[in-house]
């Protein structure tokens, strides 16, 4: 990571790159400021900005199955149309394991736990109230978590 940060940099785009901090430091989720800003947090959330869109893969509920943490498989979720890499986080691992390979949408709207709506794909069932929830985890996800991709079934007539 910072690798490419440096490589970024040394193409003379210092001041874009300062700019960007700075506008990040503004605009970050409360919670990232309250835990401490850092760089490193800064680059995901510029590449999750910057990146099209287009550019992601496109995965199916069963494909993102494969990404589960095993057989030396990265780990992934869903939630809001977006694939996340959680490979890292231990507190993932460890109080939300079981979304692990899996689209968590319908549960982070309602803000549930209920195994049983795990890959629930009737998002048109969700209230204006549990949107704004999903959209609030959008953020906060887009500014810890790489995005890998888009979530095929996600089509929402939103």
């Amino acid at each position: 990571m910072i690798q490419r940060a440096a490589k970024l940099l040394s193409g003379g785009t210092v001041t874009a790159m300062a700019a960007y901090l700075a506008y990040d430091y503004q605009t970050c989720h409360p919670f990232r400021k309250m835990h401490g800003y850092d760089v490193a947090g800064a680059w995901i959330r510029f590449h999750n900005t910057f990146r099209p869109s287009i550019t992601y893969p496109s995965m199916t509920l069963q494909d993102l199955n494969k990404y589960n943490g095993h057989n030396g498989r990265p780990t992934y979720f869903s939630s809001d149309g977006r694939i996340w890499d959680v490979s890292d986080s231990e507190t993932f691992h460890s109080s939300y394991g079981f979304f692990e390979g899996k689209d968590a949408t319908f549960c982070l709207a309602k803000m549930s736990m209920e195994k049983s709506e795990i890959n629930q794909t009737n998002w048109d069932a969700l209230a204006d109230k549990e949107w704004e929830s999903l959209y609030s985890w959008t953020k906060y996800f887009s500014e810890k978590y790489m995005i890998r991709g888009r979530l095929k079934e996600y089509a929402p007539k939103r």
